[in-house]
């Protein structure tokens, strides 16, 4: 077994007990949260645990917890309890991930191909189609949060690992009783800046972020401090050169277009839309088969509007794309 620590040296901060698990060493600090590698002691197991590095926010991870409890997909963290620290401070217990998260992945290649986005999205919505489903936000979707776990024989895995931005809807408002804006600046939707309330279409908006970054390797909206980056999320059009693309990548970034309309309205509404959408690329054609044979249904000029030929069929169950002419 670790040694238990009760004072992190490498981070000069005293460390709370408990009396179940030891906490080994930091995995990493988020706006509030502080998350650990720890041992339960009567099980002999490894885990990561989750708690406020202040008081104040220890709400916060109670919200957490209530928020994960329960979640089925795949590409949702587990959370195995909420437990308490000998001092009477919460904690999460979750499952321990191996690999790395998609920032430093994203630091090391810059960008990835479009079929590893559109796998990486569909993934992502499994996961908050169940999140939406049970009346939440997760509203902090950036790649410091998104973990990829290697799966023999299936590549990359993507999962959603941190909920401490999450805020409960009802009826399509916002529910919540916090008065924090929580959430990443780069991420943010208008309406997040403008009344800090949360809905769907803040987490549709937050995937088009993000998959303008997995494919460009650039933030389609950009400031030099805070309040520029501000005013431009809410009056310029986000920096897309879609013209310069053809293929699969075309089609995925007029998507990520759709996700960033400033009207909500002119949005994908849900997931399940946005899924439908995502079914609709071709992974399997490459650009040189779109030139050699335009029969083949993928169009010259990407529009989200306009029917274009359905190849896979999206499955949230599976969180994944099936291949029609597998049946």
């Amino acid at each position: 077994m670790s040694q238990r620590i009760e004072f992190d040296f490498s981070t000069g901060r005293e460390l709370p007990t408990s009396e179940r698990y030891v906490l080994v060493n930091c995995l990493g600090e988020g706006g509030f949260g502080l998350v650990y590698a720890a041992e339960n002691i009567r099980l002999q197991s490894s885990v990561a645990i989750k708690f406020a590095r202040d008081p104040i926010y220890d709400t916060r991870i109670v919200a957490e917890a209530r928020a994960m409890a329960g979640l089925r997909s795949t590409h949702s963290v587990r959370i195995f309890d909420l437990d308490f620290f000998q001092n009477s401070r919460p904690f999460l217990v979750m499952e321990l991930l191996e690999g790395r998260s998609l920032e430093k992945y994203l630091n090391d290649v810059g960008t990835v191909a479009p079929r590893v986005a559109l796998e990486w999205l569909v993934q992502l919505c499994s996961s908050l189609n169940e999140i939406h489903g049970r009346g939440f936000v997760h509203c902090d979707i950036k790649p410091s949060n998104l973990h990829l776990a290697d799966q023999v024989h299936r590549g990359d895995h993507i999962k959603l690992i941190d909920f401490g931005a999450v805020r409960k809807f009802c009826g399509g408002k916002d529910a919540s009783t916090s008065i924090h804006n929580l959430g990443s600046p780069a991420y943010l939707s208008p309406e997040r800046i403008l009344t800090s309330n949360a809905q769907i279409t803040d987490d549709i908006w937050s995937l088009g972020v993000l998959l303008v970054q997995l494919l460009t390797g650039d933030l389609p909206f950009q400031g030099k401090d805070r309040s520029s980056l501000y005013s431009s999320i809410l009056r310029d059009p986000p920096r897309i050169q879609c013209a310069l693309r053809s293929g699969p990548h075309r089609q995925l970034l007029t998507i990520a277009a759709r996700c960033l309309q400033k009207r909500v309205e002119d949005r994908f509404s849900c997931v399940d839309d946005l899924g439908v959408e995502l079914s609709k690329v071709s992974q399997f054609e490459t650009s040189e088969n779109e030139e050699s044979h335009p029969q083949s249904g993928m169009r010259a000029v990407a529009d989200c509007s306009a029917p274009i030929r359905r190849v896979v069929e999206f499955n949230f169950t599976r969180g994944c794309l099936c291949d029609l002419r597998e049946g």
